[in-house]
């Protein structure tokens, strides 16, 4: 298997699952994965905590929890052998009908406008768990997450425009990244700063890197398609 990138879906064997609930520290902590091994709900590929040593053949996890639960971030670690199945964070037309309703009415207006200008989208954090799981990740004050994967400059900017003009009309405030072809990704919102340089996070770390090396990494992967 592949190494699945950041904010991939996975969905642990049995013995995945075990090794999951011997790594849950706490009562909490093991109430929160029985609950997620009995619904079948899936874990999120992270990246790796600073402190952490990065393993051949070993995935990072993550099973962040609702408002209700203290908004705890779990940690796991699991090997490519403890995985049944992996699949790409959700797309964002998915998880409009799992939505409360105000929600859901903003973000299928970000639907509409996203197909329009031919930007598709994706969603992670507390509108994809939301859906995912049915537990009240989102409040009034909620981020939306979303994923964008620009294949060259104009991409970019169209994408921001988009995030822009939605967060003005809808009152909300758009969060997210933009994910290139090798993984790596930047803060749509760090993108429309004046700096030189950016931040770049990918599944080991993050690194600060100039913005005409980040354009690089569009040029070099349309040369090589």
């Amino acid at each position: 298997m592949n190494r699945p990138g950041r904010h991939a879906l996975v969905w642990p064997t049995a013995a995945g699952w075990s090794r999951v609930s011997e790594d849950a520290h706490d009562d909490g902590a093991r109430r929160a994965v029985d609950l997620w091994r009995t619904h079948g709900w899936p874990l999120v590929v992270r990246r790796y905590d600073i402190s952490e040593i990065a393993r051949p053949g070993e995935i990072a996890l993550g099973l962040p929890l609702p408002p209700a639960q203290g908004k705890r971030r779990l940690r796991f670690r699991l090997t490519a052998s403890d995985v049944v199945r992996t699949a790409a964070p959700l797309q964002l037309h998915e998880v409009v009908t799992a939505l409360p309703p105000a929600w859901a009415r903003a973000v299928a207006a970000l639907v509409d406008r996203a197909r329009d200008v031919d930007v598709p989208l994706q969603v992670f954090g507390s509108a994809a768990w939301h859906a995912l799981t049915g537990l009240a990740y989102l409040r009034d004050d909620s981020d939306l997450d979303v994923i964008a994967r620009p294949c060259d400059a104009t991409d970019i900017e169209r994408t921001t425009t988009l995030l822009g003009e939605w967060e003005r009309h809808e009152m909300r405030r758009a969060d997210g990244e933009f994910v290139f072809a090798d993984g790596a990704a930047v803060s749509w919102r760090e993108w429309l700063t004046p700096a030189a340089s950016v931040l770049v996070k990918d599944l080991d770390g993050v690194s600060l890197q100039r913005r005409d090396q980040v354009l690089a990494r569009l040029d070099h992967a349309l040369a090589a398609s």
